[in-house]
């Protein structure tokens, strides 16, 4: 139905044959390219980590230098902090192959999070939430309320309940 794609032009993998895309009303095209990825944060369904600790994983691709604090703030929001502290290890704890030592939902709040700490202008959540149980979707949901104010938010999702927190919905089928 076009989602994936659609999804890739808004993240700038694909271009516009026809028409145009504009954030705050300016084409996106009149962006550099680079300045214009730089403030969307991506997260789709399948969350990856790096067999790495949890700190390196948080700032992972952060395109600045980012404090402790911020992502201990970001991780208390997504309710993993005290998990993560609870670890021999702490936020130096290693999350082995893509995370397997984790849950599933929580490595979901891990990808999250490293995607919040660049403070994305604009956030892309493509069934980001899909493969959550509904505790941990809640959290998610209730962290996307507090930032919408401050963030545009892309949601591509399946779920009826996902869809509380939206101004504007688009069905496509």
């Amino acid at each position: 139905s076009g989602k994936t794609t659609l999804i890739d032009i808004i993240i700038g993998l694909n271009e516009l044959e026809m028409g145009e895309l504009k954030l705050d009303d300016v084409n996106i095209k009149n962006y550099s390219k680079i300045s214009f990825q730089q403030s969307i944060g991506y997260v789709d369904q399948n969350p990856f980590l790096f067999n790495d600790s949890i700190i390196n994983n948080l700032k992972w691709g952060s395109n600045k230098k980012v404090s402790n604090s911020k992502i201990y703030n970001i991780t208390k929001d997504l309710k993993i902090h005290n998990l993560i502290k609870s670890l021999p290890n702490g936020y130096n704890s290693n999350v082995g192959d893509f995370g397997n030592t984790l849950s599933g939902g929580e490595r979901q709040r891990i990808v999250i999070a490293r995607t919040l700490v660049n403070t994305p202008k604009i956030l892309v959540l493509d069934e980001a939430t899909s493969q959550l149980d509904t505790k941990s979707q809640k959290i998610i949901l209730n962290l996307l309320k507090k930032i919408k104010k401050n963030t545009t938010i892309i949601m591509v999702t399946h779920r009826k309940e996902t869809l509380e927190i939206a101004d504007n919905i688009l069905e496509i089928n």
